[in-house]
């Protein structure tokens, strides 16, 4: 088994680690993160360290122009097709 390293205090993206929580059933640990967002996540430590795990999902791009006219008209042309 390898050694794990205390991640705790570093900062990955938009998340700061809090504390380990643990392992998952694969032996990886896991660790609860708090988001900029103010969100709490348990993230695993090597996807943390390889930076695919870089925020709650807050960051996401929300997609105001649903409730448009102009969205509206697109929509129906492209249920047409």
């Amino acid at each position: 088994m390898s050694k794990i390293n205390d991640l705790c205090g570093n900062v990955y993206g938009d998340l700061k680690v809090i504390k380990r929580e643990g392992s998952n059933k694969y032996g990886k640990a896991l660790w609860r993160c708090k988001c900029k967002c103010g969100k709490e996540i348990i993230a695993i430590g090597t996807d943390l360290k390889r930076m695919h795990t870089t925020s709650c999902g807050c960051g996401r791009i929300k997609h105001n122009l649903r409730d448009s006219r102009l969205y509206s008209i697109w929509s129906c042309i492209k249920k047409q097709m």
